[in-house]
């Protein structure tokens, strides 16, 4: 019995290093967060939005100047392409995006999230077609 609780407790232990070391991981990946989205602008076209790959990540649609007017997030060719004036959620006036890819769908959430929050801390304001959020 002595020899099988000390078995379970470095079972335990092994476990919450593990654990520890995760969280870790996700605190560090977690840490550039307040980084807007890196990527260039690319023009909102049907072809463009074709080459994308259709994994998760957060996107950004912007107007003719830059100005953002839509965050979001998903299956980015899937979500991108739903955008388009005859598509299921257009936004009207986009005429540039760009994406970010992540590992998974939270850490999809978790970065569009982040980026809604810069973008309000910026301007106090959430995004013209993210008015909805908060």
């Amino acid at each position: 019995m002595n020899n099988s609780s000390s078995s379970a407790r470095r079972i335990i232990k092994d476990i919450d290093a593990d654990i520890l070391e995760r969280t870790k991981e996700t605190y560090i990946t977690l840490g550039d967060d307040n980084m807007p989205i890196q990527a260039k602008w690319s023009d909102f076209t049907k072809d463009n939005v074709n080459k994308e790959k259709d994994n998760f990540g957060i996107y950004e649609l912007g107007d003719t100047s830059g100005d953002s007017l839509y965050i979001g997030r998903g299956r980015v060719r899937n979500r991108l392409t739903s955008h388009f004036l005859n598509g299921s959620d257009p936004i009207p006036g986009s005429s540039k995006y760009r994406t970010e890819y992540t590992e998974s769908e939270l850490r999809c959430e978790q970065r569009e999230r982040a980026e809604m929050d810069a973008y309000f801390k910026k301007y106090g304001k959430y995004p013209k077609y993210n008015q909805r959020r908060g």
